[in-house]
């Protein structure tokens, strides 16, 4: 059978945007995680900042002799199916662990598998903190994510599909609080542009960030914990199997994929994410304030400080309240 030799050309041409676009992003995939440790540890010592944590995000297990940030949208839902199979899982094997993992859905997990975790301790006190942070045994970790495509996939996850999580109690009140906040009425759709609007405008006003879509740098105390390992939902293919291997349990679990939840497969580069946000907002001053505020995520987990944001951080303005026209 013959083909066409434009069908050829075609076929070629595909293949090579598709080899282009894979190098294009394979970079940013590969931030290693031994560099985001290390700039955490360095971007503390010249800081030299001790932060508080969000209290219910850090869990610790004395079975797995281990302690652990769950900051959100940062993997942590295949973190607790890993944990909950480890410990109830025994005698099951890798293939019986994946079919039983994949069951789960997100909203599963978070509704029946993470609260009978009766073998892990939430941490609610900076005394119980304190009395762990120093103990060398505990294997310390948590996960990252760059600040923009953190913000991205909440929106995407939680507030543009249809999945029973994102119709769960707290995202429907969630939606309504912000669409109240941005004087919208609750008939209305809540676009990106408005999402991230409420973002700024609870930044410029001091307000509270629900954790899903707060700092990272404020949520897990990376000042206050000497954590043993940073991985990053970039390269969770390589860091999650780390994770497997440092808890001992590689030998009866795989780590799931992360397309198991990714509804929102985000294949933009970094550069790409940050014009989204730009075309979006239509408004550099707010996207100054937005990038100010997640700075320090950037710098303390070594993710690339795009031109832009350097240029508009050392750019002199206003009182960030005063830029704010809503």
């Amino acid at each position: 059978m013959r083909f066409p030799i434009h069908f050829f050309c075609s076929t070629v041409l595909m293949f090579s945007l598709g080899l282009l676009r894979y190098y294009r992003i394979l970079p940013q995939l590969l931030q290693s995680s031994t560099s985001a440790k290390t700039a955490m540890e360095e971007f503390c010592n010249k800081h030299q900042e001790n932060v508080t944590f969000y209290k219910g995000l850090i869990i610790q297990s004395s079975k797995l002799n281990t302690l652990v940030c769950l900051a959100p949208k940062t993997g942590t839902t295949n973190l607790i199916r890993i944990f909950h199979a480890s410990l109830f899982n025994t005698n099951h094997s890798v293939q019986e662990n994946a079919k039983w993992m994949h069951q789960f859905d997100r909203f599963d997990v978070w509704s029946k598998l993470y609260p009978t975790l009766e073998n892990f301790t939430v941490i609610n006190t900076p005394k119980t903190l304190s009395n762990l942070i120093t103990e060398k045994r505990l294997f310390k970790f948590l996960f990252v994510r760059q600040p923009l495509r953190r913000i991205y996939s909440v929106y995407h996850d939680k507030f543009n599909n249809t999945s029973r999580d994102s119709k769960s109690t707290y995202w429907v009140d969630m939606r309504r609080l912000i669409l109240k906040q941005m004087n919208k009425s609750n008939d209305d759709l809540l676009d990106f542009r408005t999402f991230l609007q409420y973002i700024v405008h609870s930044i410029s006003h001091g307000f509270e960030l629900d954790n899903h879509f707060d700092s990272i740098y404020k949520l897990c105390g990376i000042c206050s914990i000497k954590y043993d390992f940073v991985g990053k939902v970039e390269n969770m293919e390589y860091d999650g199997p780390k994770i497997l291997d440092q808890l001992r349990i590689s030998h009866r679990l795989t780590f799931p994929s992360r397309q198991l939840d990714d509804r929102e497969g985000i294949t933009m580069t970094d550069d790409d994410i940050l014009q989204v946000f730009r075309n979006t907002l239509k408004n550099e001053n707010h996207v100054q304030i937005l990038i100010e505020y997640f700075l320090k995520d950037f710098q303390a987990f070594n993710y690339p400080v795009p031109s832009i944001i350097k240029r508009l951080t050392t750019t002199p303005h206003c009182s960030t309240a005063s830029l704010i026209p809503f």
